[in-house]
């Protein structure tokens, strides 16, 4: 009975692991130091200090990241920072800002215009890294533009949505209705993670990333689109409304 391997790597990827004796992760580096019994397995870092812990040329992935200290206690422990996870910083405050601005302007009847502009906008993103990705880490020319265009895209786009949904529901709809929308964010996550997960094992190396990102402003432009097609539809239905002289409730639902 043939199986089939429970994991495969592709022939173009490469597994490197680099410690404090083989900061470059060179191949049958390791170990050596202290005739061959990991004398080097470990180093110091002094308060305020920086040292590098690997060095590779090209893209990669750091699939784990293994650091120790000597002193537990609650305040060291609360104490620890991992800067890396400032690189994100700008998008996600940019994203809140976006947030705030677009509910002020989705409350006065525009919020499929909302969903238009933060499509477009995030599609310029994904357009931005497409062109600029290179396998150098360029964060202030490359990633910073593209964390804040994005962030702000998003911060549009999902307040617009959000606001669009639960105004076209009645009162005694408006929970179920957002938790449907809840939903359906969160399963459209996991798919498109998978998706992209998926890419970039079949399509290794800068292609793979550029891949995902083209498709990700693909999917953006399709909802700046939904929106310009919601705002139009508002807008007929208030012109619908004011030459009848009724109520323009559809036009308030539609945004």
């Amino acid at each position: 009975m043939e199986t089939s391997p429970l994991y495969s790597l592709p022939r173009s990827v490469e597994t490197r692991w680099a410690s404090p004796e083989n900061p470059d992760a060179m191949r049958g580096a390791g170990g050596r130091a202290g005739g061959g019994r990991k004398g080097a397995a470990w180093l110091p870092l002094a308060p305020g200090e920086s040292t590098v812990l690997a060095h590779a040329d090209g893209p990669g992935t750091v699939r784990r990241l293994w650091a120790t200290i000597s002193d537990r206690s609650p305040a060291m422990l609360r104490g620890l920072v991992l800067r890396a996870g400032l690189a994100v910083s700008p998008g996600a405050l940019m994203s809140m800002a976006a947030s705030v601005s677009a509910g002020r302007f989705a409350t006065a009847g525009r919020a499929p215009t909302a969903i238009t502009v933060g499509g477009f906008v995030m599609t310029l993103a994904a357009l931005w890294l497409v062109v600029q990705l290179g396998p150098e880490p360029e964060f202030l020319a490359v990633w910073l533009p593209a964390g804040v265009i994005s962030g702000a895209g998003l911060g549009l786009l999902l307040t617009g949505v959000a606001t669009t949904s639960s105004g076209a529901l009645p009162p005694t709809s408006f929970a179920a209705g957002t938790g449907l929308v809840l939903t359906a964010r969160q399963v459209g996550g996991g798919v498109g993670i998978a998706i992209g997960a998926s890419l970039l094992t079949s399509t290794p190396g800068m292609d793979g990333y550029i891949l995902v990102y083209g498709l990700c402003g693909a999917a953006a432009a399709v909802a700046g689109l939904g929106g310009a097609w919601l705002s139009r539809r508002a807008s007929q239905a208030r012109q619908a409304a004011a030459g009848a002289g009724g109520s323009p409730g559809e036009a308030r639902a539609l945004g």
